[in-house]
């Protein structure tokens, strides 16, 4: 796999490794969550570096965070997670 460092649009980059396929074996449906026993940890991965954001009662919670701080830290060119309408 190519680092980061040597693509000239990193943006890019981290758009194709981000829209990969998730693997089967993924806890969740949404981009950068995990489970952390009954709680769900979210993190946002650019340029080699792993951002925690922090453990949510729920995915959809998790999800949101993940969404706020990947436009934070990565810009409008982040992939963000679809979450259901809330009304």
């Amino acid at each position: 796999m190519t680092h980061y460092s040597l693509v000239p649009d990193q943006i890019a980059y981290y758009r194709r490794m981000a829209s990969r396929p998730k693997s089967p074996n993924a806890t969740s449906i949404y981009k950068g969550l995990t489970t952390r026993g009954a709680k769900w940890g979210a993190t946002v991965n650019f340029k080699g570096r792993r951002y925690y954001i922090g453990t949510f009662a729920t995915e959809v919670e998790a999800a949101r965070a993940y969404n706020k701080h990947a436009l934070r830290i990565i810009g409008p060119g982040a992939i963000f997670n679809q979450l259901p309408n809330e009304s």
